[in-house]
């Protein structure tokens, strides 16, 4: 069983005794004079309103991206379609790979038309 070291217990003692001597009372929110801010909630005053949920903005394609990345796989025999994102102005950028090659084709978003 291993002792007790009279020496670590006795400084130990020591710092904590000295602590609690020069330890500041807390100063607590009641003060004389403190003021506490409450919500006026309870006084018939509205409650905030919680923010708007609007609907999500209309589509500004008519094609799907599957329709687009076919109408692209069309106008470049023997392609394979590696990817297709929509551009803010509602076209679609179809990424073609081929054996040698890779190409970007732009889709129309409302017709349809490969430019």
């Amino acid at each position: 069983m291993v002792g007790f070291n009279h020496r670590a217990g006795t400084v130990t003692a020591a710092i904590m005794a000295a602590l609690m001597a020069f330890a500041v009372p807390a100063m607590a929110q009641n003060r004389p004079g403190a003021r506490v801010f409450v919500p006026n909630y309870h006084m018939g005053a509205p409650l905030p309103r919680p923010p708007a949920v609007h609907p999500p903005a209309p589509l500004l394609t008519k094609i799907r991206p599957s329709q687009a990345a076919a109408l692209a796989k069309r106008s470049v025999p023997g392609s394979s379609v590696v990817g297709v994102k929509v551009l803010p102005s509602g076209d679609y950028a179809v990424t073609l790979r081929t054996d040698t090659d890779v190409s970007r084709v732009i889709v129309n978003g409302e017709d349809g038309s490969v430019q």
